[in-house]
Formats: C-alpha cells, structure tokens, sequence
C-alpha cells in the first residue's frame, strides 16, 4: 500500500511518522511500507519533458477501457511507451540493488519487489506487455530474467538474513496455460532466493480489488468467502507446487471467520489488510483478535463510497477508484495530529 504522505522530495514527513506509529500499536504482525520508486521519473520542470515517451519493455500502450473517452484519457495519461535498450534495463536493475542496500542500512529488515498490478516488474512477466526477442522475452524464462537478476544480485550485496520477497500478480482468471507459464517463472524466482511470496492481482486495465471485484472481471461472485478472498484460489495452486514458500495473500478480507477459515485450509501462511489498516490502525488488536466479539461482530471496517453517476455513465472504473481510502486518508492522517485514524 502506498501511503502517498511524503514530501515533494520523497522524504518522510510527520505524517508518515504518526501513521507508522499509529499502525505499529495497532497490533500487526507485520508491517510493508508504502511502495517506492527505484528510479522517479516524473514530468516536470528538470526532469522528464511532458512529451518524452515512459519507458517499457515493449511499445505497449495501457488500455484503461472501451470507447473514445477511455482512448483519449489513456493517451494523455501515459501515451505510448518507448521498449527500453538492453542497456536501460541494466540500469534499472542495478537502481533495484542499490535500493535495497540502501533499505538494509537504514535498518529495515527486508524489501519486498513489486511484481503485480500492472507496475514494471509485471510488465516484463507477462507476454500482454512483453514482445521482447531478446533474452528479457520470447519465453516465460525470458521474460522472469529480470526479476531473477535483480534478486540474485539482491543477495549478493545485503546482509545474510534480510528478507526478500516479491509480490505477484494472480493469475487464477487465466487460462490453464497462462497458469503454467507462472508457475514456471516462480519457480525460476523461487530458486533465486525468495524468502516469501505475496499474492494480489489486478492492474489498470482490470482493476481487481481497486473497484468490485464483480465489475472489474464481469464474474458474480458467490458466498462471503469468494467475495472476501479474492485470489485464494490461486493461492491453493501456488501451495501445492510450493509447500515450503511462505505465502501472503492480499486482497477483499474483511471478516476474521473468512480470514480464520483460509489459514486453516493452510492454502496461505499470511493475509494482508491495505486500506482496512487506513479505516482502522488498530484493526487487529480492536477488531480481527479481540475474542470479546463474536464472528459477527469481528470484521474490519469496509466503507463505499457511491461512484458518482456520470463516472458510472463513462464505464471507467480506473477513474475515482480507492476513493474510499482517500476520503478517510486526508481527514484522520494529514488533518489530525495525534495520530488517530
């Protein structure tokens, strides 16, 4: 989860202190930090020019739905991308090595890669955005190239007992060949030397756990449990190829009997609560853990906000999505200063 609270120079901020501290007595097991940025390349004044191209492994353009409107966003949001030089991708995998140096002298005790949603390392794994020749794709070995050397290297350079783990796109509403090709490249990164896989899913383009999961895949889901455990499926796939990889699994939980019933089922070790932890940072030690309320009671707090009707009209769910988290964000972190949510 990236909580968006630092300065314009990506600095931390009090905000970011009274969050943490919030969340750290709040009874978590384990706490991830909000994502960062390897290499920041935004738009701006002495930086990237406006109309100079991102950079991708494949002149892919991202697709945020159908009709002229969604065409015309996605164009002036993020054009199409330029296929980076081979000499472009060494240089963001040293960027990820460095980051991760820097990370375990601060005294952090591991990082996690971001392999899903659609972001960098997502684009190489997958075949929709790679159409790369060369050793970085044609293959799904190829394709994973990348994200082994980077993790290889990340082991080369820290500590002995840093944790390294990667978080990575579900592939459980894909075909079965898709699903072969993953486990094949989990494989491949597994060797590397992971110390725990996280499981999630979605991107832009197919929104799963940013919108309802209903629209985002068109499929009606049945049950509190398949509403709640988005990617557990998947999850079972993965453990049975797997045993030995700690898996966490991210996405829909609310309810601590659906939590309870997925780590029985021992297809997960972990779950993982984002924008729950923003409604509530004491969640676990008021809500989920507290044996004072009863199943019907435990259940994390899972605000909708309604999307207003002229979005609704448009058809894009990208636009407005995670509003929820947003609303209750600014008020509880960036207003209030002692450290409520």
């Amino acid at each position: 989860m990236a909580e968006n609270l630092s300065d314009k120079d990506l600095l931390p901020t009090d905000d970011v202190y009274s969050a943490y501290k919030a969340w750290a007595e709040g009874g978590w097991g384990l706490i991830i930090t909000g994502s960062f940025t390897v290499l920041q390349t935004p738009a701006g004044a002495g930086r990237r020019g406006f109309f100079e191209k991102a950079l991708a492994p494949s002149a892919i353009p991202l697709r945020l739905g159908k009709g002229i409107f969604a065409a015309v966003v996605s164009k002036l949001l993020f054009g199409t991308p330029r296929a980076m030089s081979v000499e472009e991708i060494l240089y963001v995998r040293n960027r990820f090595v460095e980051t991760a140096v820097l990370a375990s002298e601060a005294g952090f005790d591991g990082i996690e890669l971001y392999g899903a949603h659609g972001y960098f390392l997502s684009q190489f794994l997958t075949a929709k955005t790679n159409h790369r020749v060369d050793e970085y794709g044609g293959t799904p070995k190829a394709r994973a190239k990348i994200v082994v050397d980077i993790i290889e290297d990340i082991r080369n350079a820290v500590p002995k007992g840093f944790t390294v783990g990667i978080k990575f796109n579900s592939a459980g509403h894909q075909s079965s060949i898709a699903l072969e090709e993953c486990l094949e490249q989990l494989r491949l990164i597994t060797d590397a030397g992971i110390d725990f896989l996280e499981i999630s899913g979605g991107s832009y383009e197919e929104p799963i756990g940013i919108v309802d999961p209903d629209k985002a895949t068109g499929v009606k889901r049945e049950g509190t449990a398949a509403r709640e455990a988005f990617f557990l499926d998947f999850a079972e796939a993965i453990r049975k190829e797997f045993p030995d990889l700690p898996l966490l699994v991210t996405g829909g939980f609310r309810s601590r009997k659906v939590i309870e019933d997925a780590l029985l089922s021992k297809a997960l070790d972990i779950v993982g609560l984002a924008r729950p932890a923003v409604l509530d940072a004491s969640a676990p030690s008021s809500t989920l853990l507290n044996m004072s309320k009863g199943d019907d009671e435990a259940r994390a707090i899972a605000i909708s906000i309604p999307t207003h009707w002229l979005l609704k009209k448009i058809g894009n769910y990208i636009i407005g999505a995670g509003y929820e988290t947003v609303y209750r964000l600014v008020p509880y972190v960036v207003v209030e200063t002692d450290h409520k949510f």
